[in-house]
């Protein structure tokens, strides 16, 4: 993970601006180029939402991009911001949350976010968030208010955090509270996206090797020592596995650099260890 912290502040026409605190805007741009570079890889049936329901947030105007067929049961896959957002909605409709305060939070939540005075680089509150989450693994905390006007918390590298709210006057209200970094770790942790993790900033290099290494099928020993120092034999010769399902497996405790050491043995008989170096 990177060191970084954002702030983001309105000018004289009430434009968004995001300020480059410490850290490189060029990283975040980078990360939030290639989330839109992914190609639509979820259905509805990958975030357990009913065609009917999705249907109904469609004729609702909820969705990020509106239908343009007639036809309402053909084949709908989504990238992964329209994904984030399905699953901030069905959160949202499970604390009870209606579809017109919603759709106001989907406003606030999409507004243009301009990097210095370039006016030729925007992107929305939502990709800045997720690509803010990548980039730190921290909390990302977004708040949704009785009327649908919203704002949001990072942590940050010291725990203070930053705090934005377009109105102070919504401050000491409650609020519903959604954990984007829970909704993005739950699709990137999706079998059919592990693919594109290792282009996200997430991983070093070494720990890029070894999920390449595991989906190339050349891995034949994986072991583990955690951090209180307990060994794990994640993977042995004897063992028949689903390439896709060691790496699912083992992302969580890469990503949270949960391990003091990883050592492997490839097929060809080549032992690497590496450690943790955070």
């Amino acid at each position: 993970m990177i060191n970084y912290n954002i702030s983001i502040t309105s000018n004289e026409k009430g434009e968004l601006i995001l300020n480059k605190a410490d850290g490189d805007n060029k990283s975040l741009y980078r990360c939030i180029n290639l989330l839109k570079e992914c190609t639509s890889a979820f259905s509805i049936g990958d975030l357990d939402i009913t065609s009917r329901v999705l249907n109904n947030w469609d004729e609702n105007n909820i969705l990020l991009k509106q239908t343009k067929s007639k036809d309402k049961h053909y084949w709908r896959k989504f990238n992964l911001q329209e994904a984030v957002w399905l699953l901030i909605v069905k959160q949202l409709r499970d604390f009870g949350i209606p579809l017109n305060y919603i759709h106001r939070y989907k406003q606030f939540l999409l507004k243009p976010v301009y990097s210095g005075k370039s006016k030729s680089n925007s992107t929305s509150f939502l990709e800045v968030l997720v690509a803010y989450y990548l980039l730190t693994e921290r909390v990302v905390a977004l708040k949704i208010f009785h009327d649908g006007n919203g704002a949001f918390w990072l942590q940050s590298e010291d725990n203070i955090g930053y705090y934005y709210s377009p109105n102070n006057e919504y401050n000491s209200k409650s609020a519903i509270i959604v954990h984007l970094n829970d909704i993005v770790e739950q699709l990137f942790l999706m079998p059919k996206f592990i693919n594109r993790l290792p282009e996200l900033n997430l991983l070093n290099e070494h720990e890029k090797e070894i999920i390449n290494i595991i989906k190339e099928g050349n891995m034949d020993e994986l072991n583990i020592m955690d951090s209180n120092a307990i060994e794990h034999p994640f993977l042995t010769t004897k063992d028949n596995f689903n390439v896709q399902d060691i790496a699912v497996a083992l992302y969580p405790t890469i990503i949270r650099k949960n391990y003091q050491e990883i050592s492997y043995k490839t097929k060809s008989g080549k032992k690497v260890v590496i450690e943790n170096e955070h």
